[in-house]
């Protein structure tokens, strides 16, 4: 009967509450990294921006144009922490 009597109660706690620490922040790195793969998966199926511009003088026109389209494809870094544009 003396296996189950705790020696050190307070070693236990601290025992307790090290493992709590340990596996809440197991748990949040891996929800962490859950969202930036949510983010980088639904970004990349995200459609491309269409940009509109309109040039107001006859001197700015581009080929004899002075209205044009600009595509823009979001692209997510490798880290999964930003989103920029080519285009």
């Amino acid at each position: 009967m003396s296996m189950w009597v705790l020696k050190s109660p307070r070693r236990f706690l601290i025992f307790a509450l090290l493992t709590i620490a340990a596996m809440t922040a197991a748990s949040a790195e891996n929800h962490h990294t859950h969202a930036q793969r949510r983010l980088a998966t639904s970004l990349a199926n995200a459609p491309s921006l269409r940009l509109q511009f309109t040039l107001k003088r006859d001197s700015m026109k581009i080929y004899g144009q002075s209205q044009f389209y600009v595509f823009a494809n979001p692209v997510v870094s490798s880290d999964n922490t930003s989103v920029l544009y080519d285009g």
